[in-house]
């Protein structure tokens, strides 16, 4: 019962990133179709929570470089 309902709500959060364009779906089923398409996922959010970090660390200092900011943010 637990496997069905974590299932379900990857496949609803799957569905917000195509409907917010933040997954492109032909990519991504093409991925799904390798076999491939949970790895990449799962380094897509290790890379994203690092760049947060990264980002919250910079926040932190004293004199901020908002341009090296917004460079992670690119």
């Amino acid at each position: 019962m637990a496997a069905a309902a974590l299932r379900a709500q990857l496949n609803d959060h799957i569905a917000s990133m195509y409907t917010d364009g933040v997954v492109d779906e032909d990519t991504f089923e093409e991925l799904r179709d390798e076999g491939t398409a949970a790895e990449v996922s799962r380094l897509f959010i290790y890379d994203a929570s690092d760049i947060i970090d990264d980002i919250d660390t910079l926040m932190e200092e004293p004199e901020v470089d908002f341009d090296e900011v917004e460079a992670l943010t690119q």
